[in-house]
């Protein structure tokens, strides 16, 4: 069942398709984990798959809690195994990168003199070995 209410509960919708004259074996509303408010469809177990046909085309746009209700027969998900190969690749790589020459800075950054918003510490330099003066030999 799709275009629950939002404020919808499992009993409510247990309920709902019971008084419509259905025998209900199970019901259950879907919950956002996070908020434990309904995401919007749930799914009814109905005693018979004639009497699941009858309700679809019953109820489907009944007023559920102000809103049309829509039913269709579940029908099972993918897996998530590997994806299948397909003409259109899609995916991977991300932005599009800075262009140096395009934008200098990136703007998010600094108030645009090239200092990237940040100071930088002075780098010590460090003696190298031809720093070093090989006269003596």
């Amino acid at each position: 069942m799709g275009n629950l209410p939002y404020g919808s509960s499992t009993p409510e919708l247990k309920a709902f398709v019971e008084e419509h004259g259905y025998t209900v074996k199970d019901a259950i509303v879907m919950v956002d984990r996070m908020t434990g408010r309904s995401r919007g469809f749930g799914f009814v177990t109905f005693s018979s798959t004639e009497e699941a046909n009858k309700a679809i085309q019953e109820l489907s746009g009944q007023d559920f809690g102000g809103r049309a209700i829509r039913l269709d027969m579940a029908t099972e998900r993918g897996g998530g195994g590997p994806r299948q190969a397909s003409s259109h690749q899609g995916g991977g790589g991300g932005g599009h990168g800075w262009n140096n020459d395009r934008f200098p800075d990136p703007p998010f950054f600094g108030d645009g003199d090239g200092d990237r918003g940040r100071k930088r510490k002075k780098k010590k330099r460090t003696r190298r070995h031809d720093d070093f003066d090989d006269s003596w030999n």
